[in-house]
């Protein structure tokens, strides 16, 4: 089954810098700086005017709930197994969530004196949902019993270039007492594509370094055996890419990056 990700697998990693999108609670400046880098952040709630916020649940989310509640087992598995959305365990408490949202809701209506219905709910890895609110409605919202916080969404753009810096890899890699590279490590990096024809993927580096694929075998489009097999994609290097986004008739699938992000 697909899932909105895009994952691939490359071997003797570089440079990895990894830049998720987030709600980004506390940030109130449009512009954040740290270390030299910048990462631009846009809020869309312009006073006055009614705009998506995040309302965030007292309650853990799925994936962190461990026990407490009567009648209610465990669901977090501390990375011991795989977190399984469907057991009957997971789906009493997600059930449970869904309650405790519907009260909140209902509270909200009676607080703001018109309907109000989530966008957007979220249950496995936060507890909340998206609703559409006024700031002034926002203020009201947060003094409502079991809600955590309530903050604007925010949009985090794929724009920097400076993750190699902030963790000090690029004085790492300069450093010839440091003799392993990334050698016989595979890495699994979740993005929005890759460049396959980028230099810094190539079967040959720049210094003449011939990488080996560590397991010997290659992943989901570079496998020959995948429907949508691509060799050109694939080498020593980069063993393997998935395109986990929906399936679209007629189009095959590819983890090419259509962004300039990967």
């Amino acid at each position: 089954m697909k899932r909105f990700c895009r994952f691939i697998l490359i071997f003797a990693l570089l440079q990895l810098c990894l830049i998720i999108s987030s709600f980004a609670f506390a940030a109130e400046q449009d512009v954040g700086k740290r270390r030299g880098g910048l990462i631009k952040v846009s809020d869309k709630v312009v006073p006055g005017e009614s705009g998506v916020y995040i309302v965030r649940l007292a309650d853990p989310p799925l994936a962190l709930y461990r026990g407490g509640i009567r009648n209610l087992a465990p669901t977090a598995t501390a990375g011991v197994r795989k977190l399984d959305v469907g057991s009957r365990s997971a789906l009493a408490y997600r059930q449970y969530l869904d309650g405790k949202r519907s009260v909140v809701e209902q509270a909200m209506v009676r607080i703001l004196a018109r309907p109000v219905s989530s966008r957007f709910r979220y249950e496995i890895v936060f507890n909340g949902m998206a609703v559409e609110l006024t700031r002034a409605e926002a203020e009201k919202v947060k003094q409502l019993p079991g809600i955590v916080s309530v903050e604007p969404e925010k949009m985090s753009f794929l724009h920097t270039d400076a993750g190699p810096q902030w963790i000090g890899a690029d004085q790492l890699w300069d450093d010839v007492s440091f003799p392993v590279k990334g050698d016989g490590l595979v890495i699994g990096v979740i993005d929005t594509g890759i460049n396959p024809h980028n230099p810094s993927f190539a079967d040959i580096g720049g210094d003449g370094y011939d990488h080996n694929n560590p397991r010997g075998i290659y992943y989901g489009i570079c496998n020959p055996l995948h429907p949508d097999y691509d060799a050109a994609f694939c080498n020593d290097k980069l063993i393997g890419a998935y395109d986990c986004t929906p399936e679209i008739v007629g189009n095959p699938e590819t983890a090419l990056d259509v962004n300039g992000h990967g």
